[in-house]
């Protein structure tokens, strides 16, 4: 169906989370290699300096290249590890694990951007699931919410993907000209007044909101009242 159609134009600074920036590798490896200082160890330095130098030709983050420096200096210290006795090795890791823990914890993901946080069955079972599969058929079904917004896992029909990926023909399909996309992962979702009723297959609607279809016995989810039984 051909490449997408929009992209965000690049911005001249990259606004991006810690995640994106972060190599912290420990001080550990650092006191290694400085209680043992050796000429080579300037290879360490060589991937931060190419990742300047090449800094408009480095896809998005030039930092990124960075994480190579971070893989240079733990292998480097590990070699001042040769005679030292297992336990204070033991010790040492410990320290480092520790270490990067502290200074990485908050790059960890919490709710509710990580991954699912109970059972699949809860997730995939549920009663909204049981009901679509009972009712929806081959019809579509609009703004599910996460982790079932694709409709894959259940094979349940969607409207489709929305954002700045999407392909040229659903863009032009769904008027869609913002640069990033509509904002949602569905079509229908957010636009419920716009929207005519039967489009494309629509037969159910999940909301917060009220719409003005037929209510289920589903919390949350409505029906098109252009749709028998």
């Amino acid at each position: 169906m051909g490449p997408p159609k929009i992209r965000k134009i690049k911005s001249s600074k990259v606004e991006v989370g810690p995640w994106e920036t972060n190599f912290y590798m420990g001080i550990i490896p650092i006191v290694l290699l400085i209680i043992n200082p050796q000429w080579r160890y300037l290879w360490i330095l060589t991937p931060m300096v190419l990742s300047l130098i090449l800094k408009n030709y480095l896809p998005r983050i030039h930092q990124r290249l960075w994480i190579i420096s971070a893989y240079v200096t733990i292998m480097f210290a590990t070699f001042c590890l040769n005679h030292v006795p297992n336990i204070l090795v033991l010790s040492l890791l410990i320290m480092q694990c520790l270490d990067l823990w502290l200074h990485n914890r908050a790059l960890l993901p919490t709710r509710p951007y990580c991954e699912l946080y109970q059972r699949p069955l809860l997730a995939f079972k549920s009663r909204l699931i049981k009901y679509l599969e009972l009712h929806l058929g081959t019809d579509r079904v609009s703004g599910l919410p996460h982790p079932l917004f694709t409709g894959l896992i259940n094979n349940f029909n969607t409207l489709g993907y929305c954002g700045g990926m999407q392909l040229k023909l659903m863009a032009k399909w769904r008027g869609d000209t913002d640069p990033n996309g509509s904002g949602h992962h569905d079509y229908f979702r957010g636009k419920e007044d716009e929207a005519p009723l039967g489009i494309a297959r629509c037969k159910f609607a999940f909301s917060v909101a009220p719409i003005d279809w037929s209510t289920t016995t589903i919390r949350n989810l409505y029906k098109n009242p252009n749709y028998g039984n």
